[in-house]
């Protein structure tokens, strides 16, 4: 575990179809000599830049499954399965690219307004020639549960909403990540309490709202306890 050393980090989550809403596919249906005639073609979508720093490139990326041949051909299927493919300038220890996805992953729940996983972990070895995919799995409680389901009037902004400013979000979240700390990880919990009581979300979000006051006014945190008593006293 120690000499993991990546270059290249790919992550599968929860919903990034939703939040990308690109996909190659293109359908038609017509009539050719009189007999109903369906076409469907693909062109697999350029890759999304989100984020370039002098540290590291973030992506959206496509992966592609065509359709098998089966004798007799009932059906087919074919599949695109967007992912978040991470690029280091420099060869890395896997916990740095791993906590980029994982930064990554915490937008996309924010963005969306509910719980996100991330499924697998996927990564490359660039060092030498010959290039090194390793494969990271892990066992979760969460994996054989369903993916949240996305209430359209709660979620804040899909990919076409952001793209123009996609750089400028990502650049100042990860450089007031650490200051707010605290908050990200309870707002991030938030979504997966799916079965406590209204009443109790509402104090989960009164605690988040105070913790990231405290955080973000000046001063809120420099208070002796004898001068936030003389503060509490003058407000109330």
């Amino acid at each position: 575990y120690e000499e993991i050393i990546l270059t290249e980090l790919d992550a599968d989550m929860d919903l990034l179809d939703f939040w990308v809403n690109v996909s190659g596919f293109e359908h038609s249906e017509f009539k050719f000599e009189g007999k109903p005639t369906f076409q469907m073609e693909y062109n697999r979508p350029q890759n999304l830049v989100l984020y370039n720093s002098a540290e590291s490139e973030w992506q959206i990326r496509w992966r592609v499954t065509p359709p098998g041949r089966r004798f007799p051909q009932k059906e087919m299927t074919f599949a695109e399965c967007p992912y978040f493919h991470i690029t280091s300038s420099a060869p890395v220890h896997y916990e740095a690219l791993q906590a980029q996805a994982q930064q990554f992953r915490k937008l996309l729940a924010l963005w969306l307004g509910v719980a996100v996983r991330t499924t697998a972990i996927s990564a490359v070895d660039t060092r030498n020639e010959k290039r090194t995919h390793i494969q990271l799995l892990w066992h979760s409680g969460w994996d054989e549960r369903e993916p949240s389901k996305v209430r359209v009037h709660e979620v804040v902004a899909q990919w076409s909403d952001l793209n123009a400013d996609l750089q400028r979000i990502i650049a100042f979240y990860r450089a007031h990540e650490a200051d707010v700390a605290p908050v990200l990880d309870l707002w991030d919990l938030l979504p997966f309490q799916e079965d406590i009581h209204y009443e109790q979300r509402f104090l989960n979000f009164c605690q988040i709202a105070e913790a990231f006051h405290r955080r973000t006014f000046a001063n809120s945190l420099d208070r002796t306890p004898e001068d936030f008593a003389i503060f509490l006293t003058s407000i109330l």
